[in-house]
């Protein structure tokens, strides 16, 4: 029972040696996550930041914007941008911006370029006619609102194709300073087409004097000299259009950038946020299984205790019992000790007065007893050994107590030795027994004799008076 309880307490601990391993392991689990968590907020918190600081400048940008341009058209674009949203989200993709948002012009040429282009920049750039006057209708049906609206398809269909001049120096067609889709190209040609991007005045003074000329002629600088020989010029420092567009891309993109940004991270914190929960449900659950089996393998330890209590009564009870027999083999001894010397006793005073016919049956007696001798020489030999053997059993019992109690692993199989010991005790104890009654019988045998011997003293006596 113990060796049981033992294996069951080992189970028990490997159990718990694994459960703690699996808590050991969730909380390492969870220091990461929450150190990840940590880490995503504060990524988060920065990425929010930028956002709000981007969020701040490209408010700053679009109001600088709309400082470019009068009430009637800012109200008009915005009109549009709605229009184009709507669109858009129809899967329709028809309306596609104004024309300054559509193009990206070379740092060199961004003020000759906007000289050119002028109120035509917020031109809102259409697909076709149609799509355009839809959106003339509803710009209508709105109060102050003003917008220019360029259809692509009746641009394509009357676009001029330019034939521009070589040779002429540092000349460049302007529209070769402009990048754009191929599809926005016909409406960059349209405004930026006629115009020639020169390096200084003097080329294009010299330029404008000739005959036939047919192109406006711009400087990096902003002025512009007319086909119709009218030059026009004068401070920059509202022609920004194109340049708060680039910086209103730009934040637009950083913009989606950040969002996209901060979506992933609190996605991920969200995923973090979940695995933290289940990790602490997993510990919980972990816990009470680890307090489960504490619990358990206590209870074991205790029933353990209690079947080495009940061991150790066991063995008191055995030794109890080998101090009774070891006392009832002393008064077998005694008796014995003591029937023998009433036997010589008795021989000695009756030898002398026996007569003839006594002798004989004397003689008889004593062969009798003769033969009746070695049975009980024997019986007394086997009662020493049985002794012996008993002494040397309970040195054993005595010597595997000692290893029961120093070797708590073994008491299984020693509980079974002294399980076998104890009943070949009892097999002993039964050869005892019968060799008590053997010996029972042999002093019965004296006692015949000894009757025997007192009818012939009581004969001899009678012998005497008669």
């Amino acid at each position: 029972l113990v060796q049981k309880l033992m294996d069951k307490d080992t189970k028990l601990q490997k159990k718990l040696a694994d459960e703690t391993a699996v808590l050991n392991d969730l909380d390492l689990k969870k220091t990461q996550a929450t150190g990840r968590s940590q880490e995503v907020n504060g990524q988060l918190d920065e990425v929010q930041r930028e956002l709000t600081q981007v969020n701040h400048k490209l408010r700053d940008v679009q109001y600088q914007k709309g400082g470019l341009m009068n009430v009637k058209q800012r109200r008009g674009l915005e009109v549009a941008r709605e229009f184009a949203k709507d669109r858009a989200r129809s899967n329709e993709g028809d309306a596609l911006g104004t024309l300054v948002e559509l193009i990206d012009v070379r740092r060199e040429a961004e003020i000759a370029a906007e000289a050119i282009g002028g109120n035509e920049l917020w031109n809102f750039v259409v697909k076709d006619d149609e799509i355009g006057t839809r959106l003339i209708r509803d710009v209508r049906l709105r109060d102050s609102v003003f917008l220019n609206v360029c259809p692509l398809n009746q641009v394509t269909k009357r676009l001029k194709r330019w034939r521009y001049p070589t040779g002429e120096g540092n000349v460049t067609p302007l529209v070769d300073m402009i990048s754009c889709s191929d599809e926005v190209r016909p409406a960059v040609v349209q405004t930026f087409g006629k115009a020639l991007l020169v390096d200084n005045d003097d080329t294009a003074l010299r330029l404008m004097r000739k005959e036939g000329w047919e192109f406006d002629l711009v400087t990096p600088q902003g002025t512009i000299y007319r086909v119709d020989r009218a030059i026009k010029g004068g401070s920059t420092d509202k022609l920004k259009r194109i340049e708060l567009t680039k910086r209103e891309k730009d934040l637009l993109i950083r913009q989606g950038h950040l969002q996209r940004r901060r979506d992933e991270l609190q996605s991920e914190r969200e995923t973090v946020e979940e695995a933290l929960r289940r990790l602490h449900q997993d510990r919980t659950q972990v816990g009470r299984r680890i307090d489960l089996l504490d619990n358990e393998r206590k209870q074991t330890l205790d029933e353990v205790r209690q079947a080495n209590m009940d061991f150790e009564r066991d063995q008191l009870e055995v030794k109890n019992k080998e101090e009774s027999a070891k006392e009832f083999e002393d008064s077998i001894r005694n008796a014995d000790m003591k029937l023998q010397f009433l036997r010589s006793e008795r021989l000695n005073n009756t030898l002398g007065n026996l007569t003839e016919g006594d002798m004989e049956q004397l003689a008889e007696c004593i062969e009798t007893e003769k033969k009746l001798g070695p049975e009980v020489v024997r019986l007394e030999e086997e009662l020493r050994e049985l002794k012996m053997d008993t002494e040397e059993k309970e040195a054993t019992l005595k010597r595997k107590q000692q290893d029961v109690r120093d070797r708590g692993a073994e008491l299984l199989k020693l509980q079974m030795e002294l399980d076998r010991e104890q009943r070949e005790l009892q097999l002993r104890e039964n050869e005892r027994t019968e060799a008590k009654e053997k010996f029972e019988k042999a002093t019965g045998a004296f006692d015949e004799i000894s009757k025997v011997v007192e009818g012939l003293e009581e004969k001899l006596e009678g012998r005497k008076r008669g």
